[in-house]
């Protein structure tokens, strides 16, 4: 790196306009270089003495006060600075009155200018050694300043690798909860169908039951057919075969014991089987209650005239528990 361009970079290093990996590349360097370390000094004290001197160019100069805003050394040393030329300032000039020339001799061993002499090596004694002490001081605490600044940059780099890495956890943390949230939402949309599913299974299944009945409402004097109930019975079937079948059409209704009918009339067709002609009578189950009840068949002659016919009993049992 030539001259200039390192000078250059040393001042907008000082001015804090350096990009942030370019800054920390020259970090690494200016603690290492002691050569570095010094230009940067350098760098520092012109841009101090011309910022309280009004020097500076108008950009430089608001940067220059950017940087100020957050270094509490470089604030340190523009109060330093700014209260030493006050001081320099404020010291009033001696005056001085024209006197005739003393002798060569008496100037030489005249008790005031040997007293001036000694006082004037004491003084530049103490200047010297006051100076040495202050100027130790300054660069013990410029020393201990750069080692302050390479603290915080590190202290920097760890706070925005573990900020960096709280971002990542706190991704994956709720990433994993839409995860879970999601695995919870299937389990609940499975549980309601479930349950959707739970009532279709416990509702009857609407099968027909089928009953044969004999004329006369008995078999040999025994019990009437019957037919135990059950909730998946929807409608029942009776077979009714006939006894005298010389009519084209007949009317069957189921009536209770007291002929009280259940339902309207229905016609019906005969149909022919091998051993001999018989009804088919549906009749819905929902609401009938067990017990005895009985088929009125009536023939239907050919002008519409219905006449008597046979009475056929069937017994409906309770359901089973």
């Amino acid at each position: 790196m030539s001259q200039q361009r390192q000078t250059e970079v040393v001042k907008r290093y000082v001015l804090g306009v350096l990009p942030e990996e370019e800054r920390e590349r020259f970090e690494q360097q200016y603690f290492s270089d002691n050569s570095l370390f010094e230009e940067v000094e350098l760098a520092e004290d012109e841009l101090v003495d011309r910022y309280i001197r009004n020097d500076l160019p108008k950009d430089d100069r608001l940067l220059f006060e950017e940087a100020l805003s957050s270094s509490s050394r470089l604030n340190e040393r523009v109060e330093f600075a700014k209260l030493l030329s006050s001081k320099t300032k404020a010291e009033p000039q001696p005056k001085v009155t024209p006197v005739s020339a003393p002798g060569f001799w008496q100037r030489l061993f005249s008790p005031q200018q040997q007293a001036f002499r000694f006082a004037s090596g004491f003084a530049v004694l103490l200047l010297l050694v006051g100076g040495v002490i202050i100027f130790m001081a300054w660069l013990n605490l410029r020393r201990e300043s750069a080692v302050l600044e390479a603290r915080n940059a590190e202290l920097r780099q760890q706070t925005d690798a573990a900020t960096r890495e709280f971002a990542q956890q706190r991704a994956a943390n709720e990433q994993r909860a839409d995860d879970l949230q999601k695995q919870a939402d299937d389990l609940e949309a499975q549980r309601q169908a479930i349950e959707q599913q739970l009532p279709a299974a416990e509702r009857p299944l609407n099968l027909i039951a089928y009953l044969s009945l004999e004329p006369g409402g008995t078999r040999s004097g025994g019990e009437p057919p019957h037919l135990t109930l059950n909730p998946n019975y929807a409608s029942i079937n009776l077979k009714i075969p006939l006894i005298n079948s010389d009519y084209p059409r007949y009317q069957a209704v189921v009536v209770t014991p007291d002929q009280k009918p259940l339902s309207k009339p229905r016609t019906l067709t005969p149909k022919n089987t091998a051993s001999g002609k018989y009804l088919t009578l549906s009749m819905p189950l929902k609401g009938i209650k067990p017990g005895d009840y009985f088929v009125r068949v009536e023939g239907v002659d050919e002008s519409g005239k219905t006449q008597p016919g046979e009475n056929y009993q069937f017994r409906l049992n309770p359901a089973s528990k």
